[in-house]
């Protein structure tokens, strides 16, 4: 396998797929190659990278086509992480809104700009 690095160009959230520019080869852009899921039958996770989000890209050895598989994205100077505190774990949606848990305290934030919703048979607060 061969790592590769470059940048979202364009998404096919259809079928979760995406179009990359590789860093270190003049701006050849790949075919849509398949985005790597936690999850994707019974149970799903759904998320698209976003244009111009860094990425790594596995390619086979015996690739002659240009496949692979978008194996993630990654931080750098260009993309700081959102949150330092190794304690937190956090997601930030590109409007600003968010959801952090604090493994050292066990407080849990959400912060949104719209409605929240909680639909279930039941829902108990304490």
């Amino acid at each position: 396998m061969a790592t590769k690095y470059g940048k979202i160009s364009s998404i096919n959230p259809t079928l979760g797929r995406a179009r990359v520019v590789f860093d270190d080869a003049q701006g050849m852009v790949s075919g849509e190659l398949p985005i790597r899921y936690e999850a994707t039958g019974k149970d799903k996770c759904y998320h698209m990278p976003g244009i111009g989000e860094q990425v790594i890209v596995e390619i086979p050895d015996d690739s002659t086509n240009g496949d692979g598989v978008i194996i993630g994205s990654y931080y750098s100077e260009a993309q700081p992480p959102e949150c330092t505190d190794p304690n937190k774990w956090r997601i930030r949606f590109a409007n600003g809104d968010y959801i952090e848990h604090d493994n050292a305290t066990g407080d849990l934030q959400i912060i949104v700009s719209g409605h929240i919703t909680i639909n279930g048979a039941r829902i108990d607060l304490n």
